[in-house]
C-alpha cells in the first residue's frame, strides 16, 4: 500500500483511449495540476472516455480537497480536432455537476480553452447550457481562460 491508500502498482494499471491509445493512471493524474492557487489546470486527451475523466475528477478533488473556492482552466489542446464520443458528451455536464456538487459549492468556474474547430466550439456551447448550476466559459487561449478562472475563484 502506498500513503495515500493506493495499492503499489496502481499508477501503472493503463485505461485505453476511444482511439485506442493506453494511458497510464499516473499519465492521466499528471494532466491535472494546481498551477495556481486556486486555479486548477487540466489537460484533456485526444478520444476521452467516462473512465479518463473519472481519473481527472479524482486528481482535481485531491487536490483541491479543503479550498473554500477554485476554478478549473480545461485545456482542450490535444483534443480539438477529434469529435468526442455521443457517450462522453453525454457523460461531460455530469461530471462536471457532480464535481461541483461534491465540493460543496467550491469549483466555482470551468474556463475552457478551444484551439480551433469550430464545430467542437458549437458541441461545447451546446453541452454548457445543459451545464446551468455550472458557471463555464469559453476561451481561445489559455491566458484568457486563467483571468476567467482566477476572477472566479477570489
Amino acid at each position: 500500500m502506498r500513503d495515500d491508500g493506493r495499492p503499489a502498482g496502481e499508477l501503472d494499471c493503463e485505461i485505453v483511449n476511444a482511439r485506442g491509445r493506453a494511458f497510464t493512471i499516473r499519465e492521466l493524474r499528471d494532466r491535472v495540476t494546481l498551477a495556481e492557487p486556486r486555479v486548477v489546470l487540466l489537460r484533456e486527451i485526444e478520444g476521452g472516455t467516462t473512465s479518463t475523466l473519472g481519473v481527472f475528477g479524482e486528481k482535481v478533488e485531491e487536490l483541491t480537497k479543503g479550498l473554500d473556492a477554485y476554478s478549473m482552466v480545461v485545456d482542450l489542446g490535444e483534443s480539438a480536432d477529434v469529435i468526442p464520443t455521443p457517450e462522453y458528451r453525454r457523460y461531460i455536464p455530469d461530471f462536471f455537476g457532480e464535481l461541483h456538487g461534491r465540493s460543496g459549492g467550491a469549483l466555482r468556474h470551468v474556463a475552457v480553452v478551444f484551439h480551433g474547430n469550430a464545430a467542437i466550439r458549437v458541441a461545447l456551447k451546446f453541452l454548457s447550457t445543459r451545464m446551468v448550476s455550472m458557471p463555464i466559459s469559453f476561451h481561445a487561449n489559455r491566458a484568457v481562460a486563467f483571468r476567467a478562472a482566477r476572477a472566479a475563484s477570489i
